[in-house]
């Protein structure tokens, strides 16, 4: 077998046959230290399917038992690019062995060749869509393929058995359309059982940052789902090293999985920048990622990401997978890597909170309906420390410090409420949970239920305003294809104290090492009552004017100078229902927030801590006595206000007196 990996020019020598449309060349390594072997391919139709046709350089083998290793230093990176190992009979026989990018991930692929008809042996995801490294060996006529990121750990892709007569063995690289031409970069390939001789032992350092969505990436559209964005990928090899900087700031370190939590696996890493801190213009965002090897090589890729600020994602949503091609145009990947396959949007690499998230901080009230196809409801954490599920989950604002703090990516999962079906680890039941708790969560209902994989269910969420900001969480889960019950599933009623902040968020999905698809969905407004959210900047915060009766809308202010809109030139805005139906000021501060109404001060009266109200100034729409009337709003805590003071504006023609 091969004698070297010092792949400087003309140093091929003629034990290599060198075949394929476009064969091989070599050169030396940009510090000059270490050689590399060049497979290339132009563009068009050049793989091992059928016609043996690729870029290859094979030896002369005798017919044993051998093992093959070889580093590889380029990733395919675009779809059906592929580099690995061909072991040849001869022109109709052969097998193969390698990784090929599939358009979303990295996945390692043996097939064999026989009397020139071709089939498949095994086809499978690379966690980390990494695999520098790739070892073949051949015991008898069992044939078994690893792969590894550091040349020192291997995981088996598979293995078979199979009855070949082998005369030849050797590289090759391939690719299949008109645009995908590739060039694989080889560091060293020999036979461990007569191992290179003058290896120099140098590893030529290359930059390894693997961005998993691309190096142009949009966030903000079809709104801001979190208050995160978040650019996920991987690093390989011996990295000392990992940290980002936002358009030319300082460095930001990035913790590199395995971490138990969100980076699941080695080399992963997830960078999580709040929206605050983009520019929110036309002009895009450069996060630059900087690697530092052992060797103290430095490497660094730019992700450009544009984002413009003021899209707000719509009330009334859906989702036809069929008619997507990126699933990042319709929904936020938060965690892992993500395909769609012929049902919906599915996990590739199943780990800890695989998540996509749709809808915007700002939703509701609202019905979720969505079907989920099962395929693997047994998979858990391989390492031992948690046990498998998916979840639904509901107001999501994004990842926090509550209650697991000091990580990087942030871990914490509160506030927030989710329901969830898990395996015996999480007591076998759909399990509904998860709003502001110190311990992992509180639990506010559970109903034992079993799921079957293989089938695919309907599933519907509603989330409701009750009491004052209080939630109502329902679910209903049938089998798709037969008669939707009548009655729900599970419910749960979740209590916010009024020191608590009324809660809103998005939609997310999860998989918990959990298989499964999240497919088809339609998410619909409950209209009517509303909770209005504002933003730590100064706000105008108003709810929509409908008519109703017995609506009571909620407004949070979060610092800044706001003004809450309670009425306007057309009256006000909750005078209707005696006290049933009003406007709760969740953070008024005096001084510094206002609040209009309709008419003039001599419309109103101020009454503090009200019989049957929350406690606060509630504000009446005057009788002609001057005493409290219709209730218009009430200001939580708030009291010593006075209707001359600045903190009330008045617009209109003065209201009569009831």
């Amino acid at each position: 077998m091969i004698v070297s990996d010092d792949f400087a020019a003309g140093s091929l020598g003629s034990v290599w046959h060198v075949a394929g449309p476009s064969g091989i060349s070599a050169g030396l390594a940009s510090d000059g230290t270490d050689g590399y072997l060049q497979l290339v391919t132009p563009d068009g139709n050049y793989d091992v399917w059928g016609t043996n046709n690729g870029a290859r350089a094979m030896q002369s083998v005798t017919n044993t038992d051998f093992q093959l290793e070889t580093r590889f230093l380029t990733t395919p990176s675009q779809q059906y690019q592929m580099q690995g190992f061909l072991v040849e009979q001869d022109a109709q026989n052969w097998l193969r062995f390698d990784t090929y990018f599939d358009g979303s991930v990295l996945r390692a692929f043996a097939a064999v060749t026989l009397n020139g008809s071709s089939s498949a042996r095994f086809n499978l995801a690379i966690p980390g869509n990494t695999a520098p490294y790739l070892r073949l060996t051949r015991t008898g006529n069992l044939w078994t393929f690893e792969y590894s990121q550091n040349g020192t750990t291997w995981t088996t892709a598979g293995s078979f058995t199979q009855a070949l007569t082998v005369t030849a063995a050797g590289l090759f690289a391939g690719n299949t359309g008109p645009t995908v031409g590739y060039t694989a970069r080889v560091d060293y390939f020999e036979n461990t059982a007569s191992p290179i001789v003058n290896e120099d032992g140098t590893i030529v350092p290359v930059n390894t940052i693997d961005v998993w969505y691309g190096l142009q990436q949009t966030f903000g559209v079809p709104g801001e789902v979190q208050q995160w964005i978040n650019i996920l990928g991987s690093v390989s090899g011996h990295v000392a090293s990992l940290s980002y900087s936002l358009n030319g700031g300082p460095a930001r370190a990035l913790s590199i999985g395995p971490d138990t939590r969100r980076l699941q696996n080695p080399g992963d890493f997830n960078i999580d920048i709040a929206y605050s801190e983009l520019n929110g213009s036309a002009t895009d965002d450069v996060v630059t990622i900087t690697e530092v090897m052992e060797s103290g090589a430095t490497f660094s890729r730019d992700v450009v990401i544009h984002y413009e600020a003021g899209h707000t994602w719509a009330s009334n949503y859906s989702i036809n997978w069929q008619n997507v091609t990126n699933i990042q145009n319709v929904a936020q990947i938060l965690d892992g890597t993500w395909a769609i396959d012929n049902n919906g949007a599915r996990p590739v690499d199943l780990g800890y909170d695989r998540l996509i998230a749709i809808g915007d901080r700002s939703w509701d009230n609202y019905e979720l309906d969505l079907s989920i196809t099962m395929h693997d409801l047994h998979n858990k954490d391989p390492r031992g420390r948690d046990g498998g599920g998916f979840a639904i989950g509901m107001l999501w604002t994004g990842h926090t410090d509550t209650p697991i703090e000091g990580w990087q990516p942030k871990s914490g999962w509160t506030p927030g409420a989710a329901f969830f079906y898990g395996d015996e680890d999480h007591d076998g039941v759909g399990e509904f949970s998860l709003h502001p708790s110190t311990s992992f969560a509180e639990i506010l209902a559970l109903q034992p239920f079993t799921l079957v994989e293989g089938l695919t269910y309907d599933f519907r969420i509603q989330v409701e305003q009750t009491g004052l900001y209080d939630r109502l969480y329902s679910l209903k889960v049938w089998q798709d294809g037969t008669a939707e019950p009548t009655g729900w599933t599970l419910q749960g009623t979740e209590t916010f104290g009024l020191s608590q902040a009324p809660g809103t968020g998005s939609i997310y999905f999860d998989a918990h090492y959990f298989d499964v698809s999240f497919n088809d969905l339609n998410v619909s407004e409950i209209p009517g009552r509303d909770i209005v959210q504002g933003t730590s900047g100064n706000n105008l915060l108003s709810a929509p004017y409908t008519g109703n009766t017995n609506e009571i809308d909620v407004f949070a202010g979060y610092g800044g100078a706001d003004l809450f809109v309670v009425g306007d030139l057309n009256g006000d805005h909750y005078a209707r229902a005696g006290n049933a139906d009003y406007a709760f000021i969740w953070d008024f501060l005096s001084g510094v927030d206002r609040i209009q109404l309709a008419g003039t001060a001599t419309n109103y009266v101020l009454a503090t801590d009200y019989a049957g109200l929350p406690t606060g100034t509630a504000i009446f729409h005057a009788t002609a006595g001057g005493a409290p009337g219709e209730l218009v709003a009430v200001l939580n805590g708030a009291r010593n206000l006075s209707l001359a003071s600045s903190d009330f504006v008045f617009v209109g023609a003065t209201l009569s007196q009831s």
